[in-house]
């Protein structure tokens, strides 16, 4: 896409703004006195040709066959109908090589006019445009809204100083308080004990987003481990995207990210994979010891920081005693291990160590 097409699909001017509209200048007897270049375009018609005629010569409320399309009808009459079309009065355009287009209009009357002035005196300026193009409009900004206010996705945009400008409601629920609160804040203050855990990317967001900014290439699933402040003491997983945002012209405002807490999802695959690696690894062998050492292995440290297999006497010897007999309670410590640096305690107990 050229960066002609891209600028045209990102302007977010709505069809009705004056800007861009048909405009028409109306004396308080609906007699066009003002005819802008897009109501030319839209119409066909110069503004030597409309000058001086009637608002109806151009603009009717039924079109020939007498019948508005199902979207008109919907749209002007009671009823939610589209919501782009609410305040909005719907007309049959008759363009000059005898088309009908079906056009939304809205109408502002001028500062003290009201009705007051003489023929030729400015009253009210009305705007069209074609009523698929604002229901278009539409649909863009809804999802803008939709995008702001009820994703789950966090939206946030960081200026090119790295410094957080704005954010959507579920970024404001992650964070724990409105926007205002946070805004202005650069992403190691938010987030200062992450870290992203994704290999061959910057381990830090400032470090991320600054690569972006630098290169213009967006970079989409890191995974960034750390603790929102809304859920303190808690580590979360995020999958994240970032991307460049630019103006117009392609001059840099900030970047954009999108995060979405993949915890849940992710803690559910870690068991997933620790029982599939249990199931590989655990029973290779009948000796007791063996497999206490196997169940050691694979818990830690994925699953546990330290691990204690305790059993029975007989369980290891054959022997047996009577139930409930000192000997029949008496555990034996096959299989112990600890993750580097846990340095969990031993809870005692009459445990002995079975002999190597």
């Amino acid at each position: 896409m050229s960066a002609a097409s891209t600028a045209e699909s990102a302007d977010f001017r709505g069809p009705l703004d004056i800007t861009r509209a048909a405009t028409v200048v109306l004396d308080a007897e609906s007699t066009v006195i003002g005819w802008s270049p897009a109501a030319a375009e839209l119409l066909g018609y110069g503004s030597a040709d409309a000058l001086g005629r009637p608002l109806a010569a151009f603009l009717t409320v039924r079109p020939a066959g007498g019948t508005l399309p199902a979207e008109a009808s919907g749209a002007a009459g009671p009823g939610p109908g589209p919501p782009s079309l609410v305040g909005n009065e719907i007309h049959v355009a008759r363009t000059r090589d005898g088309r009908e287009l079906l056009v939304a209009t809205a109408t502002c009357p001028l500062p003290g006019a009201a009705g007051a002035g003489g023929p030729g005196t400015p009253d009210r300026i009305l705007v069209a445009a074609e009523v698929e193009a604002l229901l278009h409009w539409e649909s863009r900004i809804a999802l803008l809204q939709g995008l702001a206010t009820q994703s789950p996705v966090g939206l946030a945009i960081y200026d090119t100083d790295l410094r957080l400008s704005w954010s959507n409601t579920a970024y404001e629920r992650e964070m724990g308080q409105p926007l205002a609160a946070f805004r202005g804040k650069r992403a190691e203050e938010l987030y200062g004990a992450g870290s992203f855990v994704t290999p061959g990317y910057p381990h830090t967001l400032a470090g991320v987003m600054r690569q972006v900014l630098d290169t213009g290439e967006p970079v989409l699933d890191l995974h960034f481990l750390g603790q929102p402040p809304s859920d303190p003491g808690r580590d979360h997983l995020w999958s994240c995207a970032y991307y460049r945002l630019e103006d117009a012209h392609g001059h840099a405002l900030g970047v954009c990210e999108d995060a979405f807490d993949i915890t849940d999802r992710y803690r559910v695959q870690e068991r997933l994979t620790l029982l599939v690696e249990a199931g590989r690894r655990i029973g290779t062998a009948l000796d007791v010891a063996t497999t206490a050492e196997e169940i050691a292995e694979v818990a830690v440290e994925d699953f546990a920081a330290t691990v204690r297999v305790d059993v029975t006497r007989a369980a290891v010897t054959g022997e047996t005693a009577a139930v409930g007999s000192p000997a029949d309670m008496s555990l034996l410590r096959v299989a112990e291990r600890s993750a580097p640096g846990s340095g969990t305690p031993d809870p005692g107990g009459p445990v002995d160590t079975i002999d190597p």
